[in-house]
């Protein structure tokens, strides 16, 4: 749907991300929503994280179990910021909290000030 659905931190949702380069997720995939309400309220973006089915084990990865019909890996080193309006999105289910959290601090420790 372009145009009408405003995501909401903790959706789960399904994106085109073509275009893309190099190793950016590409083609249509789930991905979940991590910025506050307030981005999307207030411009056309919001920050998704995306999921993919991959197998690959680095530490910024975030498994989704089997409380969500989503399955796959949430790769938090790959927070994108798209434009809602304009991207057609769909609406698929609800994260549970602690994985939200668990993505959340992660993006934390991924943007922490280091003193070099």
């Amino acid at each position: 749907m372009v145009g009408k659905y405003i995501p909401k931190q903790g959706d789960i949702i399904l994106v085109n991300f073509d275009p893309s380069l190099g190793h950016e997720q590409k083609d249509q995939r789930p991905a979940l929503v991590v910025s506050a309400n307030l981005l999307s309220k207030t411009s056309p973006f919001t920050w998704v994280v995306p999921i993919s089915n991959g197998k690959w084990n680095y530490p910024t990865h975030v498994v989704l179990d089997d409380r969500t019909k989503t399955s796959g890996q949430l790769f938090v080193e790959q927070l994108m910021t798209i434009d809602y309006r304009v991207r057609p999105l769909k609406y698929l289910e609800k994260i549970p909290n602690d994985i939200l959290d668990t993505v959340l601090n992660t993006i934390h420790e991924l943007t922490k000030k280091v003193n070099e």
